[in-house]
């Protein structure tokens, strides 16, 4: 079979005698670990081929080379004397062809041995190999030699990984199973109409015959197959693949908030893909290196579907280097900007099928065949014309009229609205599906059988994890379907999202058009000045008010709605206070009044039983110490005016985190140096604080901002944990044995910072991360070079050994903007081992105050090698910086630190 064509391999296709064909050197383990692979196979309805009634000689006959062909799968069983049988190796020749030209799945075992023996004929095994080739053709040591490398460099399982041989064999049987299970459940795709036509355009843009990693984009809108099309490639191309995954609805499953810090996430998810793609379910990594490190030197296919973010790219599938040879990457997308953002060149547009393709699918979903049953020609006809020839939406229409009789069609098709311009919005636009009304009204009274009718109709699907996942076109068109219980009442509705609906119900001087009302999502709202009476909200659950400003104050009625389980009330600017009422809210965990600058009082007199935090950041007019709950865990009054800390607050029990900004009343309430955990600096006045907080056995984040008049060497305790000063002219350096491991130390703009001082912190601090300014690349860094790479020569070692090493960029702004605002700055630093071309990478995330330059310094860790000679390579992926200069020393402390420069 031609390596490149996408024709529906034999593998697939041919008429199997057996499931497995095991090779394997009979002596070695016939008697007893292939007894019990063969056992576990059996218990599980597996047909494996036995040769006990083949008489072995020199050579395979026609009847074994029969079996290797008949069978779908091939498992080699390499064991110490494998190669000295000429049997063996011959097998092992057949078999590989049958990989090759049927797309047979060989899945090897190595049975007391290492791969790397096997791949480069080494050790014990290639010492055997070695005397049996005496004697034999050079053209047979060739065919033999070369079978070995590549059935090494296949995935498969090394038994010295396994300290339970059971618990291997019924893994190995599973795993068999599985593959076994997906060869058939290609048939699944038979039915698909016009997938030929798109298999031969995609040809070109796999070139499978190619060594080259290429990355291909599917790109179309919603519902017009591209998932259909890429789910046909990874099931007629995934056994051609040393490893291969399917990481499917990326979108909705593994979507990156913007604006935030998205290395967790992306960690999360290159995990999550990490174990998929090896089948390891409690698969862990350190970095987003390890998928580069784990598949560089694996022919691999990766299929990532619905991508809608770069990140998510960037997370699975950075660069064609973190994958082997031949490795194919195949994303569908609707945002062709992704796939340009990552310099993805090989785009496959999917078009809208042909007017005959468009009939045979929705007869296909109609009737289960492609063309009409007898009588339904016309009205099959018209239904295809009102769905547009959207694959998704005949689909969706077909399944809906499959069964019904002629009768229930025609009196369908008058409530279609025809479609305006023949694209996706036609679909959105369906006025009635009867049916679907039915299975969505009256609160579900039959929940299970009107689930069960929706799935059937592909109008829902249930996914894996049992959870109800809807496309966004029917999710559009389910919306519309709600509107309609009750078009000029929206109040008696399920649920609103349109915003003239909203305010109808919010403006209704009736009551009771709020006694269903569960959650009611109203941020931003800036022109909202007050609230409706929610006197019968009682269900209500959720009230997100966030960034009201004009908000003036909330109604008494929110007494009422005991219920509520979350209340944010954050940046209502304008809000003066807060009813008593709500002492009636005790199911409340969380309430967040964070930059009311307004808030003059709280309620007093209560104690709401559940409240966990209260958040009053920035409340900067409150001025008494608020006692609305003595369960509170976490307390935020930063920015606010208060004072005083009362006594009282020693006895609340479960007061873990209080925030505080400083004030000179604080030093006269001892009983405060025993709650402040975080305390806040932000005056020009203050001349010393460091002696009284260093008496606190709390304390444990310090912030400075603009206190221009700080000591030039405070002294702090050992047990910060986070340490920040900023536009601290006068602060020379701060005296400080930080026993923490774990601190955070950041200067920003503190331009009277010693440098001699900040060097030592550099090279002698445990500290795990610190900006600290400069004007110039500390001494320390013995290698250093202009540019953004630099070499680094260390003294020969017998053994890999794990180094520390800190590593230091001076960045450089492009143009000529503003300072003083604070970015994000990624900066990946790359390791190569130049004997063995071998590399680590290091992804570093930052938010620091914008200087025309920056020194940026951060420790790496690595197991390195034994050559004697290392490049580190930086990047920063952010155009408007440059990498003016670069270096590195050994360090032998843990140390985490990034500098800023004062220009």
């Amino acid at each position: 079979m031609d390596s490149s064509s996408l024709s529906l391999p034999s593998s697939l296709s041919r008429n199997w005698k057996h499931h497995v064909f095991p090779s394997f050197h009979g002596p070695d383990v016939r008697k007893d670990f292939l007894s019990y692979i063969l056992k576990e196979f059996r218990s599980k309805g597996i047909d494996p081929f036995i040769d006990n009634d083949i008489e072995r000689s020199k050579s395979i006959g026609p009847e074994l080379i029969e079996a290797i062909r008949g069978s779908k799968i091939a498992i080699v069983l390499l064991s110490m004397n494998y190669p000295s049988s000429t049997w063996c190796l011959d097998e092992l020749v057949e078999i590989m062809k049958c990989r090759e030209d049927l797309g047979q799945i060989v899945m090897p075992i190595f049975y007391k041995l290492n791969p790397t023996d096997v791949k480069k004929q080494t050790g014990s095994f290639g010492k055997v190999f070695e005397k049996h080739c005496e004697g034999k053709t050079k053209e047979n040591i060739e065919r033999w030699r070369q079978v070995l490398v590549e059935v090494g460099k296949i995935a498969g399982y090394h038994s010295c990984n396994w300290d339970d041989e059971a618990a291997m064999v019924e893994k190995i049987a599973i795993d068999i199973s599985n593959k076994l299970n997906i060869l058939t459940s290609s048939s699944d795709f038979d039915h698909f109409v016009g997938m030929e036509a798109h298999m031969e355009k995609m040809e070109s843009f796999l070139s499978l015959d190619m060594d080259e990693v290429r990355m291909i984009g599917i790109w179309g809108p919603p519902g017009i197959g591209k998932t259909t099309i890429a789910r046909f490639l990874f099931h007629q191309l995934s056994n051609r693949f040393q490893l291969s995954v399917f990481m499917e609805n990326i979108k909705t499953r593994y979507t990156i908030p913007a604006c935030s810090d998205d290395y967790p996430a992306k960690l999360q998810l290159q995990q999550q893909f990490m174990s998929k793609i090896i089948n390891q379910e409690d698969f862990k990594i350190a970095n987003l290196g390890i998928a580069q490190q784990r598949l560089q030197d694996k022919k691999v296919l990766v299929v990532l579907d619905d991508v809608d973010q770069l990140v998510q790219l960037d997370a699975m599938a950075k660069e064609t280097c973190w994958f082997g040879p031949g490795s194919r990457i195949i994303i569908t997308t609707q945002y062709q900007n992704v796939l340009r953002a990552h310099r993805i060149n090989h785009i496959y547009k999917v078009d809208f099928p042909s007017t005959n393709e468009a009939f045979q699918i929705f007869c296909t979903y109609a009737f289960g065949q492609k063309s009409p049953k007898e009588g339904f020609g016309e009205l099959a006809w018209e239904v295809t014309y009102l769905s547009s020839k959207l694959p998704l939406g005949l689909k969706l229409m077909g399944s809906y009229f499959r069964g019904m009789s002629t009768q229930e069609w025609t009196k369908a098709l008058p409530m279609l609205r025809t479609h305006v311009d023949g694209q996706i919005e036609s679909i959105l636009n369906y006025k009635s599906l009867e049916k679907v009304e039915e299975h969505l009204s009256n609160e579900f009274t039959d929940v299970r059988q009107g689930l069960h009718n929706l799935v059937e109709r592909s109008l829902i699907y249930i996914d894996s994890y049992s959870t109800i996942r809807m496309d966004d076109l029917l999710l559009q068109l389910g919306r519309e379907i709600v509107r309609k219980q009750s078009a000029h009442e929206p109040w008696k509705r399920q649920f609103l999202v349109d915003a003239r609906d909203i305010c109808k119900v919010l403006s209704e001087d009736d009551a009771t058009s709020l006694r269903n009302l569960k959650w009611m999502d109203l941020c931003y709202s800036v022109n909202l000045k007050e609230l409706p009476d929610l006197s019968t909200a009682t269900k209500l659950k959720e009230l997100n008010l966030q960034g009201c400003s004009s908000l003036l104050k909330l109604p008494s009625s929110i007494g009422n709605v005991t219920n509520l389980q979350k209340l944010d009330l954050s940046d209502c600017s304008s809000l003066v206070e807060l009813p008593s009422s709500n002492g009636n809210l005790h199911k409340l965990p969380t309430l967040s009044l964070q930059g009311c600058s307004k808030l003059l009082v709280l309620p007093t007199n209560i104690n709401l039983e559940s409240l966990n935090e209260l958040d009053l950041t920035d409340c900067s007019l409150l001025k008494t110490f608020p006692e609305i709950s003595t369960n509170i865990k976490v307390l935020k009054l930063s920015g606010t005016a208060i004072e005083e800390v009362p006594p009282s607050v020693k006895s609340w029990p479960r007061l873990d985190d209080l925030h505080m900004s400083y004030c000179e009343k604080l030093r006269k309430s001892p009983h405060a140096l025993d709650s402040i955990t975080v305390l806040d600096l932000n005056d020009t006045e203050i001349k010393e604080v460091a002696t009284w907080v260093k008496r606190s056995s709390c304390v444990r984040r310090v912030k400075f901002k603009e206190c221009r008049n700080q000591p030039l060497r405070p002294h702090f305790p050992s047990f910060l944990a986070f340490f920040y000063a900023g536009v601290c002219e006068s602060m020379k350096i701060v005296n400080y044995s930080f026993c923490q491991s774990e601190i955070h130390i950041s200067y920003t703009n503190c331009s009277g910072l010693d440098h001699y001082a900040r060097d030592s912190r550099i090279s002698g601090s445990t500290c795990r991360h610190a900006f600290l300014p400069s004007g110039a690349m500390p001494v320390c860094f013995t290698y250093r070079a202009i540019g953004d790479s630099v070499k680094v020569k260390l003294h020969e070692r017998s053994l890999p050994t794990p180094m520390r090493f800190m590593a230091c960029i001076v960045l450089a702004k492009k143009s000529s903007d503003v300072a003083g605002v604070e970015e994000r700055v990624h900066v990946t630093c790359t390791i190569i081992d130049k004997q063995n071309g071998l590399a680590a990478i290091y992804t570093v995330k930052q938010s620091f105050l914008v200087l025309t330059e920056n020194m940026f310094t951060v420790e790496v860790r690595e197991k390195v090698s034994c050559s004697k000679e290392f490049l580190f390579e930086f990047k920063v992926e952010e155009d408007k910086w440059e990498i003016r200069e670069c270096g590195v020393f050994e360090h032998v402390e843990v140390i985490h630190v990034h500098e800023q420069v004062s220009s």
